[in-house]
Order: C-alpha cells, then sequence, then structure tokens
C-alpha cells in the first residue's frame, strides 16, 4: 500500500533506514486507513517493503542497500585487510589518518557517508587490503543511517580515537567554544566574549526577530567587523520550515539560508546560526557542533529557545536513529 511506502520515506528522510511495525500500524491508524495490518502485509506483497527482522519494516532497496554494506565490510574483516576507523574532530581524524601511511582506500568525513556510499567504497578494495574511515562520529550523520557510529557500535572493526589538535586555520575563542560544546557545555555569553569578536551570541526575543538580527548581522555587522564578502557568510538554522527556518530566512535575506545537516562539509569565514525557539525539540550538541566547524573565522549564534539550548547541549548528544548495519556486522 502507497500509504506504507510514504511513511517509510519519511522516516528514511529522518535518518531511519528502518521502522517499528507497531509504529507503522499506529500511523496508519491515525490516518484513518480502516484496517491497518492488512494494509502492511499488502505493502510487503507488492515488493516495495521487506520485514528485515521481526517487527521491523523498511524500503527493500534501503535494506538490501545495508546489507549489502555489510557484506563488503565482512569481506574486508575476513580476508585480512580490515576497516579502520580514525574517529576524533574532524581536522584531527584526518590528520592522524593521513599519517599512518598508504591505505587501498581512505574516506574523510566519513559520517557522511550512507550506507550505499560504504558499499561502493569498500568494494573499490581488493581481498586483503585495507579501507581507512576518518570522521567524527560527534557530528551530524549523513542523510540516512548512522555508518561511521555503526561501525564503531559493531565492535568487530578497528578503532582508533585522536584527539583535537590546535588547528591553526581557527580563532582560539572559536576552537575553545567547538571543544567546550563537544563536551557538552554552552559558555555563557559573558565568557565567549572577545576583543575580536570571533564568537557573538545574539538573544532574541520571539522566531521573527531571530530573522531581523540575522538579517542585520548578514547584512552590515559581519561584512563591515571582519571583511567579508556575502558570500562567505553562510546562515543556518536547524530545519527548513518555521518562522525562522531556512525557508523564512532565504526570502528575509534574499539569499540562501541552509538546514545544518544540508552545510554538513561545508566551510565559511563566518557562520550565522539561528536557532530558533519554535526548534528547540530539533536541538542538540551534534546539530550545534556540526554549525560550529562550519565557521572559519567567526559564529554569531542567534537564539530565541532560551534555556532549551544549553540544555539541548548538555543533555541530547544526538538524535537516535534506528539503522541495521550494527547488528548486521554482529551477526545474529
Amino acid at each position: 500500500m502507497a500509504l506504507v511506502e510514504w511513511l517509510l520515506v519519511r522516516a528514511a528522510r529522518d535518518g531511519h533506514t528502518w521502522s517499528p511495525e507497531l509504529v507503522l500500524r499506529s500511523a496508519l491508524a491515525a490516518l484513518e486507513v480502516p484496517d491497518p495490518a492488512a494494509a502492511v502485509a499488502a505493502a510487503a506483497d507488492l515488493g516495495g517493503v521487506v520485514a528485515p527482522a521481526e517487527g521491523a519494516l523498511a524500503l527493500t532497496g534501503l535494506a538490501l542497500v545495508e546489507e549489502e554494506a555489510a557484506e563488503e565490510v565482512e569481506r574486508l574483516l575476513v580476508t585480512g585487510g580490515g576497516v579502520r576507523c580514525v574517529v576524533g574532530p574532524a581536522g584531527a581524524a584526518r590528520a592522524a589518518a593521513a599519517g599512518r601511511g598508504a591505505a587501498a582506500a581512505r574516506a574523510d568525513d566519513a559520517e557522511r557517508l550512507d550506507a550505499a556510499a560504504l558499499r561502493d567504497l569498500a568494494a573499490e578494495v581488493e581481498d586483503g587490503e585495507e579501507l581507512v574511515l576518518a570522521g567524527d562520529p560527534a557530528l551530524l550523520p549523513g542523510a540516512t543511517g548512522q555508518v561511521l557510529r555503526d561501525l564503531v557500535r559493531s565492535g568487530l572493526v578497528e578503532v582508533e580515537e585522536v584527539e583535537a589538535g590546535a588547528d591553526p586555520g581557527v580563532p582560539e575563542p572559536l576552537a575553545r567554544l567547538q571543544a567546550a560544546v563537544r563536551r557538552g557545555e554552552l559558555p555563557a555569553p559573558a565568557e565567549l566574549a572577545t576583543p575580536g569578536r570571533e564568537v557573538v551570541v545574539v538573544p532574541a526575543g520571539s522566531d521573527e526577530q531571530a530573522v531581523v538580527r540575522a538579517a542585520q548581522l548578514v547584512g552590515t555587522s559581519i561584512p563591515r567587523a571582519f571583511g567579508l564578502p556575502a558570500e562567505q557568510v553562510g546562515v543556518l538554522t536547524p530545519s527548513a520550515r518555521g518562522p525562522a527556518g531556512a525557508r523564512a530566512l532565504s526570502s528575509a535575506l534574499g539569499r540562501e539560508a541552509l538546514p545544518v545537516a544540508e552545510a554538513a562539509g561545508k566551510r565559511w569565514g563566518a557562520v550565522v546560526l539561528v536557532l530558533p525557539g519554535s526548534s528547540a525539540g530539533a536541538l542538540s550538541r551534534e546539530l550545534v557542533l556540526t554549525a560550529l566547524a562550519a565557521a572559519g573565522r567567526h559564529v554569531s549564534i542567534v537564539t530565541s529557545a532560551g534555556p532549551a539550548l544549553p540544555r539541548a547541549v548538555a543533555r541530547v548528544a544526538y538524535r537516535p536513529r534506528r539503522s541495521r548495519l550494527a547488528e548486521l556486522l554482529a551477526g545474529p
């Protein structure tokens, strides 16, 4: 049934590779489907949906890709080359992986890999050769699944943890903020104040006011203070929708604003991070840290989320995702 596939596609957009059958039945009932169990069975009969495990449902293509990725990783483990994950702050992990000598294949920013990318990358590695993945599990994963976290969680691959090193391209106040957020701490604005204004926190009384403050920063304050052209100022926010979402910001600013998830791996001279109160439920340490990693010289945090922001940084390391790669590697 099309509604079952639609629900699974929506779950995939939220990062999940499978959904509990009971959750799907409940969602179908809320959509006034008269017999949710029959709808699930019909979707499976049509071939677009499979049950990869008891009580679980997944899109057939997505389930197959995860299984193929697990098979490729297992091949490398069995033939002796193996898979090594070098994990830590992105720059430090990348440098450590590069300094360990040549590998048959290496991927930086490995937290962004999905199962299809892992499968294709591993398939290029010959039996007995090593695949090295360098990435930061503390950042937002790719669009679907959580490949790097699953590999580390499986306990079957070699994991090398590296500490953050001094990044000559990042000012000390910004590096200090990133390190604090990584620990689950968000310093008070007064603690972040520095003469160079590398980090600025701008409280806003409402989401609409946050948009106005962001427009002022992008239009005048940041270009004047740092001499940066408009294209070197990234504007990020948790989601696309809402009064201070990416769409509303893009319309108000007359330029593109992005959800943080779409900015992973990008880098600007300055970043304006808008954290509206309406997105308080989506805030997490991984989201804030991913946005901070995109800033080279300066970050302005415009927030109408109030105490929800430091609370999320302290308590919500990441938003859970349902994926199967770790379990597939562990076997029955």
